[in-house]
């Protein structure tokens, strides 16, 4: 897959949240890095961002859970971690890949078309959601492309790096936010709980489909009115016999029902809040990175089903299993 910028094509390396704090801890209190192996690798990591080696997007994962991290001076320092390597690259936001996803298996392709998806850029506002979130910098007549391009990144990173630094959360969204959160989780929890108290000869996977097309309903609306296709097209990819092949074939989707069909075949799994932002953002990686250094549960999730993809990210559980990778 392409990535689509005037920059020289450079492995991605998604690393999960945990992995940044490692990082910031390397780089600020290396003594608090109790695994020495780590902390090797860690400033491995760093080198080959700063030599221009690899690229490090950060996300709205990124943002929201560097929001929960309480110290100031931890964010602070997590933060500045995460805006010395980054280098103004961002993973688009999720439900904007999972909308062209879906737009490409309703138009019969194979593969998103890389020219429109764009996973990783530089580009403003790349990180949220492109229709609910334009580009507010407006172009005047009083400066070059060049220079109004300029003006464009520099504002955007502004305001990016200060977003991180600083809490941007009321009282009540918060409470809001948490409330959708939780809800997530308890839905998943339930259906364990059912199909554990109530063993029966059932296909996990296309359950596991069911749930992530409720999820889906919405935007898989969306997506048909953006592609023409009229609700009796659309009948035949979301009838059961169909549904779980549907989803399978998409990169990000695919590896989500994935995760989402691991999880559910163990009654006693348990769902967090976290899991929301974990199974979305690095599922998503998965698909289109190089590299994704994942939290160890989801990591191992991704890994058992990565022979189900022709392509995607090498999933790896920590900084060091990237470091003899690295260029």
């Amino acid at each position: 897959m392409e990535i689509q910028s005037a920059a020289p094509r450079l492995p991605v390396v998604y690393l999960d949240q945990n992995q940044w704090i490692t990082i910031a801890q390397a780089k600020y209190s290396p003594q608090k890095v109790k695994n020495v192996v780590e902390l090797g690798a860690a400033d491995s990591v760093v080198r080959s961002a700063t030599d221009g080696k690899v690229l490090l997007p950060l996300s709205t994962a990124h943002l929201v859970e560097t929001a929960r991290t309480g110290n100031p001076e931890r964010r602070g320092k997590l933060a500045d971690s995460m805006l010395e390597l980054y280098d103004g690259w961002h993973m688009r936001h999720p439900l904007d890949i999972r909308q062209f996803e879906l737009m490409s298996l309703l138009r019969g392709e194979t593969a998103p078309r890389s020219i429109e998806l764009e996973p990783f850029s530089t580009k403003p506002n790349t990180p949220f959601q492109a229709a609910q979130w334009g580009n507010a910098f407006q172009a005047s007549d009083d400066f070059t492309a060049a220079q109004q391009k300029f003006i464009t990144d520099r504002a955007w990173r502004a305001a990016w790096s200060e977003t991180l630094r600083h809490d941007t959360y009321d009282a009540d969204e918060r409470r809001t936010s948490d409330q959708f959160v939780e809800g997530w989780a308890k839905g998943f929890e339930e259906l364990g709980r059912y199909m554990g108290n109530n063993p029966a000869p059932r296909d996990v996977r296309l359950v596991a489909a069911g749930k992530l097309m409720a999820d889906l309903n919405k935007e898989i609306a969306l997506a048909s009115a953006k592609t023409g296709i009229t609700p009796e097209d659309l009948a035949p990819f979301l009838r059961p016999e169909n549904l779980v092949d549907s989803f399978a074939k998409l990169p990000f989707i695919g590896r989500l029902l994935d995760v989402t069909f691991q999880r559910l075949r163990n009654p006693q799994t348990r769902w967090k809040r976290n899991d929301l932002n974990d199974m979305t953002y690095l599922c998503c990686a998965a698909a289109y990175a190089d590299f994704v250094v994942a939290e160890r549960a989801t990591a191992h999730f991704l890994r058992l089903g990565t022979g189900n993809f022709p392509s995607g990210a090498l999933v790896l559980r920590d900084l060091s299993e990237l470091r003899p990778l690295l260029p």
